[in-house]
């Protein structure tokens, strides 16, 4: 991203800080690189637990350094019509995997009961992955330590429809024992994130690819340099609720870096168009808003110095996985 900014504006100044330490240093990264002098900051960074219902970190250290003068653009992504989005969602119906949860009904009109969004994965590279991520409206304790967090014991869980394919969960409970737990996805195979406790971060991820060390699998799609791919198939995902409030909001995304994920069945997730809103007591706005990334611009001061602007990248990163991603040809 440097070389290209070097191409459009060839006597900027130059910085960089790295994205890959956390939300934390990101957002701390923030606000050193305005404080050296930068007067336009862009990145092209998401981390799948950003809060997706009020400003996390990095988001208000985005605001503080905007205030300040800073021009911040942030890419958009390429999952604005991955994110499924439920304003009043219906608990009803019992699972029996888990049993003792109460399931998300996917139809939003609750006219039918549907508790399982299926989502076609394409075959994917050794090293490639996708991502699902659910949210609901409860503060997050990471930047509001005194919010209280969550109120409902969530859980998330995909099942597999062919072989090839891991899972792993990444649950906010950072005792959590299925936490980058390795599971194989094989046919009919079931693997859960385990229900977060109360005051907690609201959120629920689950990372599902084709082990980069992986040894045999399907040929691949023409053009693909990769020797062999996962097989394409077909997963469920299904939302239970464990115990304590009912949300009044949730959202499902699927971030599937571009691969190319499709919904067969007559759930299908485009109603997570980017919305912002603000309800009290917390501002409901974000940088990520149904699994897209929302794009913060401001005017660029002028200046009557010569000296010319400091142009400030941030590295290209997602969250680490459990295995190193490889890019699609």
């Amino acid at each position: 991203m440097m070389q290209v900014v070097h191409d459009v504006a060839p006597g900027a100044n130059l910085a960089f800080h790295t994205a890959v330490e956390g939300e934390a240093d990101f957002a701390n990264g923030i606000q050193a690189l305005a404080t050296g002098g930068a007067q336009v900051i862009a990145d092209d960074v998401t981390y799948y637990d950003e809060p997706l219902f009020q400003d996390g970190l990095v988001a208000q250290a985005i605001d503080t350094v905007n205030s300040a003068g800073v021009a911040y653009f942030s890419a958009a992504g390429n999952n604005g019509s991955n994110g499924y989005d439920n304003l009043a969602p219906s608990f009803a119906t019992a699972s029996t995997s888990p049993v003792g949860e109460m399931l998300l009904n996917f139809d939003t009109t609750n006219a039918t009961t549907t508790t399982a969004l299926a989502v076609n994965v394409p075959q994917l590279t050794p090293g490639e992955f996708i991502a699902v991520v659910v949210q609901w409206d409860q503060p997050y304790v990471t930047g509001s330590p005194n919010s209280g967090g969550a109120t409902s014991e969530m859980d998330l869980c995909v099942t597999g429809s062919a072989s090839g394919l891991v899972a792993s969960p990444q649950n906010p409970d950072p005792n959590d024992p299925n936490n980058n737990l390795i599971t194989d996805l094989n046919n009919n195979t079931q693997v859960c994130s385990g229900a977060n406790s109360s005051g907690v971060d609201p959120y629920q991820i689950l990372i599902i690819g084709f082990p980069a060390n992986a040894t045999a699998g399907s040929s691949c799609p023409a053009g693909f340099k990769a020797t062999f791919c996962s097989a394409a198939q077909t997963i469920d995902i299904q939302v239970g609720l464990a115990g304590g409030t009912t949300p009044g909001r949730i959202k499902v995304i699927v971030d599937d870096n571009g691969a190319g994920v499709t919904y067969p069945g007559p759930i299908t997730p485009v109603e997570g168009r980017c919305t912002v809103t603000r309800a009290p007591p917390a501002p409901w706005r974000s940088r990520r808003c149904g699994g897209t990334r929302r794009r913060t611009a401001a005017r660029v001061p002028r200046s009557s110095s010569p000296t010319p602007p400091r142009a400030v990248i941030r590295s290209s990163s997602t969250v680490p996985p459990t295995a190193p991603v490889t890019p699609r040809p």
